[in-house]
């Protein structure tokens, strides 16, 4: 890695951290809907009480904030960096250098 991390653009670092963030939401996310479930009264679907559904909502709700943080953030990062965002697989604009080598 050349460079190190002060070195990257700033865009760059954000959209690794979102995607580290989403990372680990991926684990405790569910372990937070299935904490909440089984903490309540009933351990069954659906949840019963305004905490539960807090835990569920928080659980899911944090997943798709985080996906779409780290979709834009790419989005972001590759107009900063001037790539047009084309949206064909393989292509330079979608975040893998000169097409993946899929060439």
């Amino acid at each position: 890695m050349s460079g190190g991390w002060q070195n990257q653009p700033k865009t760059a670092r954000r959209m690794i951290v979102v995607f580290g963030l989403l990372t680990l939401w991926t684990l405790l996310g569910p372990l937070l809907v299935f904490l909440s479930i089984q903490l309540g009264n009933d351990d069954r679907w659906p949840p019963e009480s305004g905490l539960e559904w807090l835990g569920v909502g928080l659980g899911i709700g944090g997943f798709i904030v985080l996906m779409l943080g780290t979709l834009t953030s790419v989005v972001l990062h590759n107009k900063a960096i001037g790539k047009p965002v084309t949206g064909k697989p393989g292509s330079a604009g979608e975040g893998v250098p000169d097409g993946g080598g899929l060439n």
